[in-house]
């Protein structure tokens, strides 16, 4: 009796040491399929994380070059990213601009993924005339996490510099108005995901202010 329990001990230690296994050897864990990632995600991450992630940005840049009061560039990004390889993503944005006046910019973008870090490049277009940043706009950006990034950039910056001349044989000062495109090179700090909406409501509630006070004034 007391050998027939130590045989019936000896296959429970076999069996706890080695799990069961496969007809072809392999344990049964193993064939267990992985978790699918998700299809569409709402903040940035990583390919083996998601297939597709909405861009929903919100950044503020820097000009030195500059006039003081022009010097501060805000855009906010709406668009959709895909993954297209174990460290790659494109995509495609539209960007609102605020400096000088109100601008939109059809952005195309690309993503490489190191780890949770990544680098971007993005190249889009501002139409118009309008006092501000107009044509091509180039920017590119590190990520040192998914959802905060900072960058730098450059465009062509259309302002018009004014100032008083007096016209042969006249007394009175006229105005000259030369309007200038030089080329303005940006720096700045900028959210994405959940940090980027939040950003869009606090833009939101500081025009609703500002409208308020300038309602208030008339």
């Amino acid at each position: 009796m007391q050998s027939r329990w130590i045989s019936v001990a000896a296959l429970l230690a076999l069996a706890v040491t080695f799990p069961a296994g496969s007809a072809h050897g392999q344990p049964v864990d193993a064939l267990q399929p992985a978790p699918a990632r998700p299809a569409l995600v709402f903040n940035p991450n990583t390919p083996d994380r998601c297939e597709w992630f909405f861009i929903t940005e919100s950044n503020i840049n820097y000009a030195p070059m500059n006039a003081p009061n022009s010097r501060f560039m805000l855009d906010d990004s709406f668009g959709l990213m895909k993954q297209v390889g174990e460290r790659t993503a494109v995509g495609a944005s539209i960007d609102l601009i605020l400096a000088g006046d109100v601008h939109y910019a059809p952005t195309v973008r690309y993503k490489r993924w190191h780890g949770r870090q990544s680098l971007d490049l993005m190249l889009g277009y501002v139409p118009g005339e309008l006092a501000g940043p107009t044509g091509p706009i180039l920017t590119a950006r590190y990520s040192p996490a998914p959802r905060y990034h900072m960058q730098i950039g450059a465009c062509r910056y259309n302002e018009d510099a004014t100032g008083l001349y007096y016209p042969p044989g006249s007394y009175f000062p006229a105005y000259l108005v030369e309007e200038r495109k030089p080329l303005r090179v940006f720096a700045g700090i900028g959210f994405g995901g959940i940090p980027g909406i939040s950003m869009w409501g606090a833009q939101a509630v500081v025009l609703m202010v500002v409208a308020a006070t300038f309602a208030g004034w008339n």
